[in-house]
């Protein structure tokens, strides 16, 4: 196997790591009570609802409304993002025992090579 092969997993790794720690910090994140509050309860729950009664209201005008569903998108891409994060940082801690095992393979490999190539 080549340098090279080894370069690319080391740095598939690094950024698998990378992935687990922002998934792991989302989930921290998220047990803080102040952020349990401010957006999971607040932004999430109960201003979620008082947008969807406003854009429903009769009174409002499209302008209104266009800004309502603004703020409902961003809303939900914010969640999103959060639900995203931590996914990609558990798919990333079960691949990451993969990579690693395929590093120390390419490296088992290399030292063969090399100590063939003195004989």
């Amino acid at each position: 196997m080549s340098q090279n092969e080894i370069e690319v997993v080391e740095l598939t790794i690094e950024e698998a790591k990378k992935m687990v720690l922002m998934g792991d910090r989302v989930r921290r994140l998220e047990s803080n009570k102040d952020f349990k509050k401010i957006v999971l309860e607040e932004y999430f729950s109960e201003e979620a609802a008082r947008l969807a009664h406003l854009y429903t209201d009769p009174v409002m005008t499209d302008e209104q409304k266009t800004m309502i569903h603004n703020d409902l998108v961003g809303l939900g891409a914010f969640k999103r993002f959060l639900r995203y994060k931590k996914m990609q940082g558990d798919q990333a801690k079960q691949e990451l025992v993969e990579y690693q095992e395929t590093l120390e393979e390419l490296r088992e490999e290399e030292d063969q090579d090399g100590f063939g190539g003195n004989d």
